[in-house]
């Protein structure tokens, strides 16, 4: 017995590295490139092989360099970036090679190695100086923000990048300059990657425009967060308070505020609706807005209290014939505050203890009241106190 379990054993171990050599032919992919290209490893597939392409055999050599100003920064201040790219020359005057240039701003959790995520933040700001324009021997240059998403750890990304595209010759240089804006404190870094651009061609013949990183440069930059603004001196707090009879009130908000009708109604008892007129007739209304007059019906006295961070300065405009007019934030003549209206009638206020009539003609307008006030045409109601000057000689 203790035979039979041994050689099966053995069976199975000899197995194992036959299995594991399967394996590892299905992982064979050796790109077989043209002349004048060399293999490269690219990635790994879905199986875990390695997977080479073709690239060429005369790959650039790339300086890069980086600088960052200031490296401590305020919260939302504007960051320069700047650096310089630079082939080492081959020894052949020839030789020209097509660039891809990503500067780019990041959180230090976001850095990322080998060809940067295309993520970046809608707030980016950029621009490059004119000398700098003139140095470069730009193709297709593209300053350009992608919309900043969540990676795969479900962190929101805040890169903010630009991307230039140039060639340059063995031998060159070409300065790179970018803006960006310090967007939330802590530490970040500003990286310069290079990538050379080249057709990728296998022994086939078949090409495909590929990129590979050549060279690359970074500087931290640490941003402090945005110191809070100075208390405000104490402001001056706009109050007045609303006088409510039992019956109906003729009542405007002398305070910059709108009043709910359903606060009042919740203290006075009032109808939880105020009556505005329109020139179409009556208007139910839940606010109170300053500047125009309102019924209110009210079902016994009451004294409401209304603060705002003014007072309200203006009236709203009359249309042509009565008019359910407000008041001002303090008393005037109607004499000295008629604009240019021409009155036809009014003012009058409700008061039912005018005597028969319920109401009474006022010479003046006074805060939280409202009056009938008819006119001709459409005008508006205003302060004429000050002497108009002289006319120019005839």
């Amino acid at each position: 017995m203790r035979s039979a379990g041994l050689v099966a054993l053995i069976a199975v171990l000899l197995l194992v590295p036959q299995a594991q050599a399967k394996s590892d032919e299905r992982c064979i992919s050796m790109a077989k490139c043209a002349l004048g290209y060399e293999p490269y490893f690219s990635h790994l597939d879905e199986f875990g092989c390695e997977i080479y392409g073709c690239r060429p055999a005369n790959m650039p050599t790339v300086s890069v360099s980086i600088h960052a100003e200031p490296s401590e920064a305020q919260q939302n201040q504007q960051i320069f970036v700047g650096g310089k790219v630079s082939l080492v020359s081959d020894g052949r005057t020839d030789s020209i090679y097509r660039l891809k240039i990503i500067t780019q701003l990041s959180d230090a959790a976001e850095l990322s190695s080998g060809k940067p995520s295309f993520f970046a933040s809608k707030s980016i700001q950029e621009g490059m100086g004119k000398e700098e324009q003139q140095s470069l021997r730009v193709v297709d240059s593209v300053g350009k923000a992608f919309p900043a998403h969540a990676s795969s750890s479900g962190k929101r990304q805040s890169f903010q990048e630009r991307i230039d595209y140039m060639t340059l010759s063995s031998g060159e240089s070409a300065s790179i300059s970018a803006y960006f804006t310090a967007i939330s404190p802590g530490v970040k870094f500003a990286t310069i990657s290079v990538y050379y651009l080249f057709s990728s061609c296998n022994s086939a013949g078949a090409c495909s425009e590929q990129e590979h990183l050549v060279g690359q440069a970074r500087a931290k930059v640490k941003v402090r967060a945005e110191q809070s603004e100075p208390p405000l001196p104490p402001q001056d707090e706009a109050k007045f308070v609303l006088n409510i009879k039992n019956g109906w009130n003729m009542v405007s908000l002398p305070v910059n505020s709108k009043l709910s009708m359903k606060e009042l109604s919740g203290k006075c008892g009032t109808s939880a609706q105020a009556w505005l007129l329109l020139p179409s007739g009556y208007s139910k209304e839940e606010y109170l807005e300053p500047g125009a007059g309102y019924w209110i019906k009210g079902r016994r006295s009451c004294e409401f209290e209304v603060s705002a961070p003014a007072y309200s300065l203006s009236l709203k405009p009359l249309f042509p014939g009565w008019n359910l007019v407000g008041a001002p934030s303090s008393t005037v003549k109607i004499s000295e505050y008629s604009g240019d209206c021409k009155i036809i009638s009014g003012p009058w206020h409700y008061d039912t203890s005018a005597g028969a009539s319920p109401y009474a003609y006022s010479q003046t307008l006074e805060p939280g009241k409202a009056y009938w006030i008819k006119v001709g045409s459409s005008c508006r109601l205003y302060g004429n106190l000050e002497e108009a000057p002289p006319m120019p000689p005839n």
